[in-house]
């Protein structure tokens, strides 16, 4: 950005990352920032009595910045129905991804475009992927970022499964979401979750054949058994028809 004309020389801009942890389950927090150079300070901030914004006193003298987040919830089920075997799953992992442009659709975002379209969410610890994964009760929640504004509504973040339930396919499709912005009117003591923030993804259970391709490597020996299974089915094919041919010949003399 260009220097304000105001400036003069001799005149230097430092410029800080404060990384900050807020207790899980904060939704908005508002800095409020005190700066030194050498024994001087800066601003109109109060170190020891940080000025706490009112209606009469809005501290908007301070450099500041509020920051919302919300919470997703998901829950992880099997594809009975409901009264026919539908139960909840543990064990289900997922990593989280923001969508890069917020105009991209949400069912926009695939399996193949999923590094263009979306970023990996950081935990801020060893730069790593944030991933959550569900419990007993066959829930995750995971608290993300919505905006620095009051007047975005909401953000979009997509799932991708990692690691399925014991006994069920992984599903590798991106599960995404507009996640919104909570207030007084969606979320209250008894409902932490928003509505709309609260999904619900579905797992098929796993035949023997995906049991045997998930414990392969994503390589050629993946392949080598699709092939292998497709050549039998080929083959048992072939000769059933054969067969069915050459009684139906027989039938005919």
């Amino acid at each position: 950005a260009e220097i304000n004309k105001d400036f003069k020389t001799n005149t230097y801009v430092l410029k800080v990352t404060l990384k900050t942890k807020v207790t899980k389950g904060t939704k908005n927090f508002t800095n409020f920032i005190t700066g030194w150079i050498d024994n001087s300070k800066i601003g109109d901030g109060d170190q020891d009595h940080p000025c706490v914004p009112t209606k009469d006193n809005p501290c908007d003298k301070n450099p500041h910045g509020t920051s919302h987040f919300a919470t997703l919830k998901i829950t992880k089920v099997n594809d009975a129905k409901e009264g026919k075997g539908k139960k909840v799953l543990k064990g289900a992992k997922f990593a989280v991804y923001s969508i890069k442009n917020d105009s991209t659709n949400l069912d926009g975002v695939t399996t193949q475009n999923l590094a263009t379209t979306t970023d990996p969410v950081k935990t801020g610890t060893n730069d790593d992927q944030l991933t959550i994964e569900t419990g007993d009760d066959g829930t995750a929640s995971v608290d993300l970022f919505i905006s620095n504004d009051d007047k975005t509504t909401s953000k979009k973040y997509c799932l991708v499964e990692t690691e399925a339930p014991a006994g069920f396919k992984k599903d590798e499709t991106p599960h995404c979401y507009a996640v919104e912005t909570e207030t007084s009117t969606n979320v209250s003591a008894t409902k932490p979750v928003a509505d709309a923030n609260s999904k619900e993804i579905v797992n098929a259970q796993a035949t023997e054949l995906d049991k045997i391709l998930g414990n392969l490597p994503m390589t050629g020996a993946r392949g080598l058994v699709i092939l292998t299974v497709c050549g039998i089915v080929g083959i048992a094919g072939t000769l059933f028809y054969i067969v069915m041919k050459r009684r139906k010949e027989q039938e005919q003399e």
